[in-house]
């Protein structure tokens, strides 16, 4: 499994995976988002040094997106998207954890993550990864994970 940075190549493939019907459910904002509206939020992604995004590759497949957006506070928000045709083969787990030790190599930072409560395959994937449930309101599961050096 390849981690490499996100590319303006890659801009089509997260369009679509975002507007896919089953990630709008899961996702914090469900709603559609349109291609003027990916694409300058792509285009702020990429050159923004506090957003950083990766992609999965598997034998030429695109399996995902990990995103981490850094805060303020001295933590980081990640979040993934699978490829749609990538859900079911077992790689989320170690698609996130590579992601996270591919992160952590020049930020060492702790990690959360928000949830939603139905949503759960990423509840199940990021316990399997080391996050652990700090908070919940009616509608999210906040997760974390401690900085504490390379993962795998």
């Amino acid at each position: 499994m390849i981690i490499r940075p996100a590319t303006y190549q890659d801009s089509d493939d997260l369009f679509s995976w975002r507007n896919d019907p089953q990630t709008r459910v899961m996702s914090i904002t469900s709603d559609e988002v349109s291609r003027s509206d990916h694409d300058g939020w792509y285009s702020a992604t990429l050159s923004n040094p506090k957003r950083i995004l990766f992609i999965g590759e598997l034998d030429d497949n695109k399996i995902g997106m990990c995103r981490f957006d850094i805060g303020e506070d001295k933590g980081a928000t990640v979040s993934i998207n699978l490829n749609p045709l990538m859900r079911g083969k077992g790689l989320s787990v170690e698609f996130l954890k590579r992601s996270i030790d591919t992160f952590w190599e020049v930020s060492k930072i702790d990690l959360n993550a928000m949830i939603k409560h139905d949503n759960t395959a990423s509840i199940k994937c990021f316990e399997k990864a080391g996050f652990c449930q700090k908070s919940s309101d009616e509608n999210f599961h906040e997760y974390t994970l401690k900085y504490k050096g390379m993962q795998l």
